[in-house]
């Protein structure tokens, strides 16, 4: 037994667990863990944004594949990490959140930064959410969370620490804690789902393999280019799986997305971790109707929610690659189609290739094209936004060469992720140059961040590619109402290059497109947090062809168009 506050307790567990990063911003009530965290030699980043602690969090378990935790103070602290928690709940990561909380004696006191039930509020946002009424229940219960968030489906954990559990002296075990195990279980898939799994694919004439989150979260990328090879059958991913497999190799084809633009239909899929819905374009979209599908995730409830598998595989993504290379199956060479779908990505070229070199205003491809050229092995980038994001994709997706670097909207649909993912990346990748590209609407969400990066020196790029607009909500409502827009506009000009100096960083801006490539060199070379504010033009009738693929079909003279879902049919 040893005799310690609460803090110190929890950092124990955190050590015990293989925790060894905390993003936060400081409130009184979470000193004791701060302080014991320090004294641990744990890393501790504090941000600007209660959010972004939860952002970094989460894309710190994507990039690591080890848990990080957001720490926040009570009550407001509590409430701005919300958003945040939100997004790893409906995009299953397992996030640690924890908060501080008015001491238990003092719940109708009406003391400051009570009179919340953080528990209830956080409960249908979390696997588990629970409070500690004493020192043993803090070590017991932040054990407990740590392991629920890794176990079965993934996905955050909400824990109040109290202040006087917190700052209060009591006898631990450390005997109990160093004997704790958080190993995680990876289910396995069985026989004969495998068997089935490998009839499909070897008979198959056009095969893919759609690789999502799950597919990330298991660490599956060895794995996944090894049965791909195998087989002979081409890898695609969604944008959160960027980067899981290099997109230098001759198998990895594309996004999704470019499945339906290059018309491969596939007879076959082999869905990795992740959900039919959005981002597989519905119940059939990107996977044909006709199509057999292997669907293999960690939660039985997914498989069949919008079409039924031809095979369900509740398992781990690895254990199940795993199991189809354990097999000594022969495959067919499929060469004609193979070349096929290497040619996925061409119609971006076909596309937009000629706006390369076009004068101004920059075009948000042309932007892009340039800054390609600066990312190598060396870089990292992420991508936020809304139409922006959808830039993003079809130009820089394929450069991600870690996986979970490659941030993009998810099933919540919040912008303004990309500081914490940003900050996570740099933190994991402290040797690569991390490039964040977004859009004038979205950098606005955390835009302090800039002084996060200084005080950390974190040299982050960020390239803002500012149209004075929400761009994805003013194409939409100028398309649907002529012209006519409403709430969608934003300041011209704003210089958010000036914020990033005010910060201590290094800005630029550019209004042509000779302009560009010199500003990101100096950028890049200025060795500190920097903004390139790229102007771009505001033609309306320009969007990303995520935006186009929203608004395809809409007809508001025959339905009722609602952006981002099924339209309604006027009666």
């Amino acid at each position: 037994m040893e005799n310690m506050n609460g803090g110190c307790a929890v950092v124990r567990v955190f050590e015990q667990a293989g925790i060894d990063t905390i993003y936060t911003l400081h409130g009184g009530h979470i000193d004791p863990i701060l302080e014991a965290a320090d004294d641990a030699g744990m890393k501790i980043l504090d941000t600007r944004h209660e959010a972004v602690t939860g952002y970094a969090a989460d894309a710190h378990v994507r990039m690591t594949g080890k848990l990080a935790v957001s720490l926040t103070t009570a009550g407001p602290g509590f409430t701005n990490m919300l958003t945040a928690m939100a997004s790893a709940w409906l995009d299953r990561i397992p996030v640690v959140f924890i908060s501080g909380a008015p001491p238990l004696r003092d719940g109708e006191c009406n003391v400051l930064q009570g009179g919340l039930d953080q528990v209830a509020i956080a409960a249908p946002m979390t696997k588990w959410s629970g409070r500690a009424t004493s020192l043993n229940t803090a070590v017991q219960l932040t054990a407990h969370a740590i392991r629920t968030a890794n176990s079965g489906t993934p996905g955050p954990v909400f824990l109040e620490l109290p202040i006087d559990i917190l700052y209060g002296p009591g006898e631990v075990d450390i005997d109990e804690i160093g004997s704790m195990s958080f190993e995680v279980v990876r289910p396995a898939p069985t026989p004969s789902a495998i068997e089935k799994t490998l009839e499909i694919l070897s008979k198959a004439e056009r095969p893919v393999i759609m690789a999502g989150t799950g597919a990330v979260l298991s660490q599956a990328g060895e794995e996944l280019l090894a049965f791909a090879h195998r087989a002979n059958i081409p890898v695609f991913y969604n944008v959160k799986a960027a980067g899981l497999v290099p997109g230098t190799d001759p198998l990895v084809c594309g996004t999704f997305a470019d499945i339906t633009r290059s018309e491969l239909n596939p007879d076959a899929v082999l869905l990795l971790g992740a959900r039919t819905g959005m981002y597989t374009g519905g119940a059939t979209g990107v996977i044909p109707a006709e199509a057999k599908l292997i669907h293999v995730d960690l939660d039985a409830r997914e498989l069949g929610r919008l079409r039924a598998p031809q095979v369900g595989i509740v398992a781990d993504c690895r254990e199940t690659l795993q199991a189809l290379l354990d097999c000594d199956t022969a495959f067919p060479q499929r060469d004609d189609f193979i070349s096929n779908a290497q040619k996925s990505r061409a119609w971006v070229d076909d596309r937009y290739g000629n706006l390369i070199d076009t004068p101004a205003p920059i075009h948000q491809y042309q932007a892009l094209s340039i800054l390609k050229e600066f990312l190598d092995d060396s870089t990292l980038a992420i991508g936020d936004g809304g139409d922006t994001s959808g830039w993003n994709e079809i130009t820089l997706a394929d450069t991600a060469s870690q996986p979970g670097v490659f941030a993009s909207v998810g099933y919540l649909g919040n912008l303004g992720m990309h500081q914490g993912w940003a900050i996570a990346a740099q933190l994991a990748h402290p040797e690569k140059r991390i490039v964040c590209v977004t859009g004038d609407g979205s950098v606005g969400f955390q835009a302090m961040e800039f002084d996060t990066f200084a005080r950390h020196d974190l040299p982050i790029v960020t390239v803002v590619l500012n149209n004075n607009a929400w761009g994805m909500s003013i194409v939409a409502q100028h398309f649907l109402w002529e012209g006519r827009d409403i709430a969608s506009k934003l300041s011209a000009g704003t210089r958010y290059d000036l914020m990033a100096e005010a910060c201590g960083g290094h800005g630029e801006l550019v209004t042509e497109p000779g302009e560009l490539k010199g500003a990101l060199q100096r950028a890049f070379d200025s060795g500190k947090p920097a903004c390139v504010n790229v102007i771009i033009g505001t033609d309306t009738t320009i969007m990303s062809p995520r935006t186009e693929a929203m608004l395809a079909g809409a007809s508001p003279e025959e339905t009722i168009v609602m952006p981002y879902y099924d339209n309604l049919e006027k009666k």
